[in-house]
């Protein structure tokens, strides 16, 4: 079928495409709350300053980012934060925006050495407080585009991560004994394995933590999908290892590019990360990864 294209430049096959936001509200799944956007295509949200005041232009070193979810921190916010930061001047800890013209999006190029990060003094919802939502294992969603161009290595490399006031660790990224990419609930010894490599293309990954049902979640149970296809499924019982990323502790943390007290860190482009306070039912995965194969070509 010949492809159309919306008014925000993404096609379509005849069937409405939905946004991240727009997934999580317009249908019978809208108790499903968006707690993170980081679309590093958006001119809108990336800038050259920590404060998220100085606009970014193309090649710039990027040193603040907004969420485009980030909900004003009310009494019932669920936002993981209102905007992540580099606040360090050292230009080496800087990623780079590349923003390409026409309808291909534009990305963050880490190369090992960058990050951005949140917490109660750095992007903070509030004084004293990261954000306003539990990472839960068996009531989430987080999903992400990236282009990971090294593909092979001998130590791991940790792409997100996340970490509570005891200091117990989140991460995602690339295991050196199979290069795949896994996920580890609690670093270490947790860890899912994805049984999938990256290929050292544009892909999309999503970890479904849950299940959405007319109950709500609760359902154990883990699904990593890798450009739409599921590739793993673990049932064990993650839930010891839950972060609460509300506490008003210093060491509550998010990172983009690497994990608290590791130099393994990210090489290659990121191009967009979600975050959902719940597991996406099926026709929301299928909405998400048609959003992802419009705008990528995933």
């Amino acid at each position: 079928m010949l492809g159309l294209v919306n008014s925000l430049g993404l096609q379509f096959d005849g069937r409405i495409q939905y946004d991240p936001a727009q997934i999580a509200t317009h249908d019978d799944e809208s108790a499903t709350k968006l707690v993170a956007w980081y679309d590093f295509s958006d001119k809108d949200v990336v800038f050259t300053d920590p404060l998220i005041t100085t606009p970014a232009s193309n090649g710039n070193r990027i040193r603040s980012v907004s969420n485009k979810a980030w909900d004003g921190l009310t009494s019932t916010s669920t936002s993981l934060n209102k905007y992540i930061s580099q606040p360090t001047a050292t230009t080496s800890l800087h990623p780079i925006w590349t923003a390409v013209s026409g309808l291909t999006p534009g990305y963050l190029t880490f190369a090992g050495t960058e990050f951005l990060f949140s917490s109660i003094l750095v992007g903070q919802c509030s004084a004293g407080r990261m954000g306003g939502v539990t990472l839960d294992h068996m009531n989430h969603t987080i999903s992400f585009v990236l282009k990971n161009t090294s593909v092979t290595e001998t130590t791991d490399h940790f792409y997100i991560s996340y970490q509570n006031a005891s200091r117990r660790l989140a991460i995602i990224g690339l295991e050196s004994t199979d290069d795949q990419m896994h996920y580890w609930p609690e670093y270490a010894p947790s860890d899912i394995d994805s049984n999938a490599a990256f290929d050292g293309n544009d892909e999309s990954w999503t970890i479904v933590m849950g299940e959405a049902n007319s109950t709500g979640a609760g359902i154990r149970g883990i699904r990593i999908y890798r450009n739409g296809i599921l590739v793993d499924t673990d049932t064990s019982d993650f839930t010891a290892q839950n972060k609460d990323l509300t506490a008003n502790a210093a060491h509550v943390e998010f990172r983009f590019g690497s994990a608290p007290g590791s130099l393994d860190q990210f090489v290659g482009r990121m191009y967009e990360f979600v975050q959902y306070n719940k597991p996406l039912s099926d026709l929301q995965l299928e909405q998400l990864n048609g959003y992802y194969a419009s705008k990528y070509n995933i």
